[in-house]
């Protein structure tokens, strides 16, 4: 039998790669400039969506086709509301301030009326004139003017002199106080309580004490035993009639208020 050749051998041709397709971006579409923003108040508005185009309302501006863009309109502007302006800062109450820790500043005070007063020492024993001893006292005190100690027994009274005599304003009296301190220490008050000193009065000012403690009360010269205050006092003119007006307690005396 005639040979058969062998099939020669299949060759593989490779083929170099080809390079992928790289496509370019697309262009980016133009966009169309913008537009000024116009400023339109509230009545300009109004006459656009009602006067000058009657075809066009609020309603219909957004069916407007997006090829003829329209020009924006923007809402009426805001109007701020004026703030009103702050007041006076009320002021705070003392006691509320005090709780707060804050500080109370001092309250106003009135003037005090004064009236002068013409005095002279009498007698042989010189003591201090009557003075104030605080800033806002009433009371002057008055200094006992004695030669030497002297003591009161208990429920035994005497007149002390205090060297002074003064001279008062017409309108004025002066009242003989007794001093808290001696009464509470000592049980030594004036008797008469409040003496009265009349503006036409020359002579020396003397203080009528009683003892009303349990012990003998020993007093020196000098002491600050009673207190003098001036005050006004009205003039009265008496009428004399036959009845006097009614009124709704009358009559009613000690005890008519209750005990």
């Amino acid at each position: 039998m005639p040979s058969i050749p062998p099939p020669p051998p299949k060759t593989r041709t490779v083929q170099p790669p080809v390079p992928a397709q790289v496509r370019p971006p697309p262009a980016r579409p133009e966009l169309p400039p913008e537009l000024p923003i116009a400023e339109i108040s509230a009545s300009e508005l109004s006459e656009v969506s009602d006067t000058s185009n009657p075809s066009i309302s609020m309603s219909s501006v957004s069916s407007i086709s997006d090829e003829d863009p329209p020009t924006p309109m923007l809402p009426p502007p805001v109007v701020a509301a004026a703030m009103p302006k702050a007041g006076p800062r009320a002021s705070v109450p003392p006691a509320a301030a005090a709780a707060k820790g804050a500080s109370v500043p001092p309250r106003p005070q009135k003037p005090i009326e004064r009236v002068e007063v013409k005095i002279r020492r009498v007698g042989n024993v010189k003591v201090p004139l009557p003075d104030y001893q605080s800033a806002l006292a009433a009371g002057m005190d008055l200094a006992a003017a004695i030669e030497g100690p002297l003591s009161i027994a208990p429920l035994a009274r005497v007149l002390v002199p205090t060297g002074i005599a003064i001279a008062l304003p017409p309108g004025f009296e002066a009242q003989v106080r007794p001093r808290s301190g001696l009464a509470w220490s000592r049980g030594l008050t004036v008797l008469n309580s409040p003496g009265t000193i009349d503006a036409d009065y020359r002579g020396e000012i003397k203080v009528l004490l009683v003892n009303l403690g349990t012990d003998d009360a020993l007093i020196t010269q000098g002491e600050r035993i009673a207190q003098l205050v001036v005050a006004r006092h009205a003039r009265v003119e008496l009428e004399l009639v036959e009845a006097l007006d009614d009124t709704e307690r009358g009559s009613g005396g000690y005890g008519s208020t209750g005990a």
